[in-house]
């Protein structure tokens, strides 16, 4: 009966290890100079933007969103902009082809839908982006 006890509390504890371990992927906003590297541990999802772009950083979760499915909400700052609170929705799980919407606020009561697009896996031969971030498309 111990050894089966033992052997339950190994599994456990392995199973809670391999959950902690974080997933790690680049992404680049199809279209835009946006290349995210973003982190998932924990139940927690970061991004951070490439400097040579926009510096935009933040972090949100995954869940269901209605009329999306599931996603990865995050909360993003773009330095740039001081005053505007973006938020950026990502299918889920991070894989070529998903597709993300951007939303933005300025007063903290009124959201505007601002972008949608896709996103792509970061892959060697994809080279330096140039080209505007996708903040840049405002409509103020």
């Amino acid at each position: 009966m111990k050894g089966i006890l033992a052997l339950a509390a190994v599994a456990v504890l392995a199973s809670g290890a391999a959950e902690a371990r974080p997933v790690v992927k680049e992404i680049s906003l199809d279209g835009f100079c946006n290349i995210f590297h973003t982190t998932f541990a924990n139940g927690v999802l970061t991004a951070q933007d490439t400097p040579s772009c926009s510096g935009m950083y933040g972090g949100g979760f995954v869940g269901s969103v209605k009329n999306f499915g599931k996603s990865a909400t995050l909360s993003i700052e773009d330095p740039s902009m001081p005053g505007t609170q973006w938020i950026l929705v990502l299918s889920y799980p991070i894989v070529s082809g998903g597709t993300y919407k951007l939303y933005y606020t300025t007063d903290g009561n009124m959201m505007v839908d601002d972008a949608e697009g896709t996103y792509s896996l970061v892959t060697p031969e994809m080279g330096a982006k140039t080209g505007r971030s996708v903040t840049s498309t405002i409509r103020r």
